[in-house]
């Protein structure tokens, strides 16, 4: 019926124009034999034909009338071998023939005839699934695409490109895998030049990472969505649809750093700033409802005052202060003021250590902003 195929045809009746007549009636003998001179090409299927040997490209079938031998014609089909190779053509001759088992052996039917498939470059395709589709907003980088794969029938594929987009770009970032954004903030990453394993090596490295903590507590989202190209004309196939990622802002504990202004005092020094050179942060924006914790371990030998702190009862040596964002308490830290006790006891010196706590109410407790730290305050002779 044809003598050009695509090699993506699938199974396809060639043979339905052909026809075997006998002048003997009642012939009930006969085998049809179709041969492919390269049985690589493709192979037979239906209408009764099977194939002699494995690879051999010889299909026979017997015991026919001549009506069963036309009705076999007209139900075998010849399925071209699928891109295999490089592009371009490749051809199988294709043969017919008859035998009545009578003694004058095969008769042809169709004498060889050269059937020309040209390979055509299908579109590949991809399948699987997220690894997650929930992730707290601290996560950092995270394999969301291990789980996905991408195949392409045609063998020796070398110029796949991958794309992977964040409906919202603001929600994440991609890295690894040798992807890299079309344009700032476009939420588009892109990899090409790959092979099919190299596609699936790129989507087993390839990382998101969340945002972390911007904007209020709650819930922010995405949609991911892979898709693959070989360069062929048909344009992207999906290897993942637009998949919802929801990522869950999680209250980070806040931090502090830095050391005391000094860690020793004359005890007539004063109210002294002690603590302008701590700082506090938190990854978490908006953060409002921060408190800080000044402890003396011995309350005797001074008192904190200013930046808002107050002792939590008498004579305990917890000042506290709260309701700050990140920029009143260093504000606070920078105002408060520590005021040794003038002359009390014995000369020579005294100690207390010091150490400073913030706390975000979010669960974590306080953390340390300064670990316990000596201050040594020297008792000098005041004139009478």
């Amino acid at each position: 019926s044809t003598t050009t195929l695509n090699d993506n045809a699938g199974a396809t009746n060639l043979f339905a124009g052909l026809t075997v007549s006998d002048v003997d009636t009642g012939e009930n003998d006969l085998a049809l034999t179709i041969t492919l001179t390269d049985p690589t090409a493709g192979t037979i299927i239906g209408g009764g034909f099977s194939e002699t040997g494995p690879g051999t490209g010889i299909y026979t079938v017997s015991g026919l009338t001549v009506a069963q031998a036309d009705t076999a014609l007209d139900n075998v089909q010849f399925t071209p071998t699928n891109n295999s190779g490089p592009s371009g053509n490749f051809t199988t001759d294709i043969s017919v023939t008859v035998n009545d088992q009578g003694g004058g052996g095969e008769q042809d039917v169709l004498a060889a005839t050269t059937v020309t498939i040209t390979r055509v470059n299908d579109d590949p395709s991809g399948s699987g699934s997220l690894s997650t589709t929930t992730l707290n907003d601290n996560a950092g980088a995270t394999n969301l695409f291990a789980g996905l794969t991408v195949s392409d029938v045609d063998t020796g594929e070398n110029d796949l490109s991958l794309n992977i987009t964040l409906t919202d770009p603001t929600a994440g970032t991609i890295s690894g895998g040798g992807f890299s954004e079309t344009g700032p903030g476009t939420g588009i990453y892109t990899v090409s030049g790959l092979t099919v394993a190299q596609a699936d090596t790129a989507l087993d490295a390839v990382q998101f990472t969340p945002t972390h903590n911007t904007g209020p507590s709650g819930n922010f989202t995405t949609d991911n969505s892979v898709t693959v190209n070989d360069q062929g004309g048909a344009g992207e196939q999906d290897v993942l649809t637009a998949t919802t990622v929801t990522i869950t802002r999680v209250n980070d504990n806040p931090s502090g750093g830095g050391s005391l202004s000094t860690t020793t005092l004359n005890d007539n020094a004063g109210a002294t700033n002690l603590f302008a050179g701590l700082t506090v942060s938190d990854v978490d924006t908006g953060e409002s409802d921060l408190s800080l914790t000044i402890t003396l371990t011995d309350p005797t030998a001074g008192t904190i005052s200013g930046g808002g702190f107050s002792e939590t009862g008498p004579g305990t040596g917890i000042y506290t202060v709260s309701g700050l964002t990140v920029a009143q308490a260093d504000t606070a830290l920078d105002n408060v003021q520590f005021t040794p006790t003038n002359n009390s006891g014995p000369s020579c010196n005294f100690t207390t250590d010091i150490s400073v706590t913030v706390n975000d109410q979010g669960g974590g407790g306080d953390q340390d902003v300064l670990t316990a730290t000596t201050v040594t305050i020297i008792r000098v002779n005041d004139n009478p």
